[in-house]
């Protein structure tokens, strides 16, 4: 509670001061917070503010990382459409940066999501994919969020599918399943223009 409200005074002076990068900051810091206190609207909303203000400052890298955080709240939410969506979305923005950290939270995220949506092969390649990149940069994800994934596949350690998945996973470069998810969001977001164009007549 002391933090939100540090946070929030942070953002009020912040506000006053006109200055973009403080407010994108605080609101990320701000939604984090919410978060972990089960406040989902509230961090959403603040998210959803942050990447915009980010987008239109052009800071690429805080955009990317309030997508995706805007992915772990919808997957809090069990909601993995609106969690795939938005991390294909930052997925796009740091594999074109060459950012092998931001891949693996990326990927560790969709692991997540296909755990949802009870596709265990699935959700052990993507998972095995991030380990993988952690392997390479040398580098865990944050343990904080790396405890929030695990417990989402917890169900999942020791089956088949889960098992063979890992093992196909590990066969692939991650380089190679990050191009597969980013050709699947491609073609999900021509097919949102195809439908987009036919209810408009087009």
């Amino acid at each position: 509670v002391a933090a939100i409200e540090l946070h929030e005074q942070a953002l009020a002076i912040y506000r006053r001061a006109d200055d973009g990068a403080g407010i994108s900051r605080s609101l990320h810091l701000l939604a984090e917070n919410l978060r972990d206190t089960g406040e989902l609207d509230r961090a959403t909303e603040m998210l959803k503010q942050a990447a915009a203000i980010d987008a239109e400052r052009g800071d690429i890298h805080s955009q990317m990382a309030s997508l995706h955080s805007l992915g772990d709240v919808a997957l809090d939410q069990r909601d993995p459409h609106t969690a795939s969506g938005r991390y294909l979305q930052a997925l796009i923005i740091c594999a074109d940066q060459h950012d092998q950290r931001s891949i693996a939270y990326c990927v560790a995220g969709l692991a997540a999501v296909a755990a949802l949506r009870g596709d265990p092969h699935a959700a052990g390649r993507l998972w095995a994919a991030a380990e993988t990149i952690e392997t390479r940069i040398n580098l865990r994800l944050l343990a904080k969020e790396r405890v929030r994934y695990e417990h989402t596949l917890i169900n999942l350690h020791g089956t088949d599918e889960f098992e063979a998945g890992c093992q196909a996973g590990r066969s692939q470069t991650p380089e190679q399943i990050t191009q597969e998810l980013l050709a699947l969001q491609r073609d999900q977001a021509s097919q949102h223009e195809l439908g987009s164009g036919s209810q408009s007549g087009v």
